[in-house]
């Protein structure tokens, strides 16, 4: 595979090892055509960059699992050159769910734990040498610095780091301009990390409501829900209450998301009372997201008081996905709860717990 050059003269970071992967980038859009217009690899090939983190302490976002060995975190590549897998790392000349530490981890649109700490996220777009120009890539990858990544055995052009406002213009200029409705799944994530947080939730909203296709609008809902914003939660409180269906579902999940009183006592009203069960349901995962003691205690008013079993089973699910902070809870319900449904329901939460005082709950329950 041709190394690739251009006339802004670009250097594999083992040849120059004092460039930075996070130098600032002036034009956004020009950098990306300069780099587009020049590159001479055959193939397909990345061009990428970073921006800072939406509420860093928060959220981390990626396409690829990050505890996968056999691939480099994005930041190691960029900081060796390249892997031994023939992806090659190619610098301009001017330089390059609720864990415990409170973030969110996205994964493949999957909430899962993860203890690193999140930081610049990247944005990289696969071209090949029939694209026409920089918006027609073929995928849009968005990933944090800190987390495993798979380019391929592609190479990646990498041109630094961009301004937030300088990136959301350009995205949302691309999706705009795309001809091919397909591509709204790439373009909502990578609209929706900006720090721009009034800007991102008025353009959601915008697509929400011109979209017809219902899985694009429940990715987006979710992203809503990300901004945290005042906005954001009249937007989703008006789809809960006109979107009967999984669109409406993913809004109570959403609600999860926004870290206020107002939003918190709405999902417990919704869980309580809701008049869709699958609303009643959502809003029960939704108070796992919120560790404050108002929903801790909202769960296990379901567990001892709601007449219906499934959303009992449901809080008690939701509550062991914390379980050592619940371990003295979940043994008790295993041993005293009078449903049995609700013991067996503890019990194989306590089951997946790796804390000792879990086995040995369940060793007695067993010899009695």
């Amino acid at each position: 595979m041709k190394l690739l050059i251009f006339v802004m003269l670009i250097f594999t970071l083992n040849a120059q090892t004092n460039l930075k992967i996070d130098a600032p980038i002036n034009n956004l859009t020009e950098e990306l055509e300069a780099a587009f217009t020049n590159s001479s690899t055959e193939g397909n090939f990345w061009l990428g960059y970073s921006i800072d983190s939406k509420n860093k302490t928060k959220i981390s976002v990626g396409t690829y699992i990050f505890d996968d060995h056999e691939h480099s975190s994005l930041r190691e590549l960029l900081t060796t050159g390249g892997n031994s897998e023939g992806s090659k790392i190619v610098l301009k000349s001017s330089g390059i769910s609720k864990n415990s530490n409170g973030s969110v981890a996205i994964i493949n649109g999957r909430i899962i734990n993860d203890e690193s700490n999140p930081d610049d996220t990247a944005i990289l777009m696969r071209y090949n040498k029939s694209a026409k120009g920089i918006k027609d890539f073929k995928e849009l990858a968005i990933c944090n610095l800190s987390l495993n990544i798979d380019l391929h055995n592609m190479p990646l052009i990498w041109l630094g780091k961009a301004d937030s406002k300088q990136s959301l213009d350009l995205l949302i200029k691309m999706y705009e301009d795309s001809e091919n409705s397909e591509m709204i799944e790439y373009f909502i994530p990578a609209i929706g990390i900006h720090t721009d947080q009034e800007k991102v939730t008025n353009y959601l909203k915008k697509i929400f409501y011109e979209l017809n296709d219902n899985e694009a609008k429940e990715n987006l809902v979710f992203w809503i829900g990300v901004q945290n914003n005042n906005e954001a939660f009249g937007i989703l409180k008006e789809i809960i209450a006109t979107e009967i269906n999984d669109i409406g579902e993913q809004a109570v999940m959403a609600l999860s998301f926004i870290e206020s009183d107002e939003a918190l006592d709405d999902l417990i009203e919704l869980a309580k009372h809701s008049k869709v069960r699958d609303f009643r349901e959502h809003a029960i995962y939704g108070l796992g997201n919120r560790a404050v003691k108002k929903a801790e205690l909202a769960l296990k008013d379901f567990i001892e008081n709601d007449p219906d079993i499934e959303i009992k089973k449901r809080a008690v699910y939701t509550l062991a996905s914390e379980s050592e902070k619940h371990l003295s809870y979940l043994i008790e319900l295993a041993k005293e709860h009078p449903s049995l449904s609700i013991r067996k329901a503890a019990i194989y939460s306590l089951s997946s717990c790796e804390d000792e005082r879990a086995v040995n709950a369940i060793i007695e329950l067993a010899k009695n």
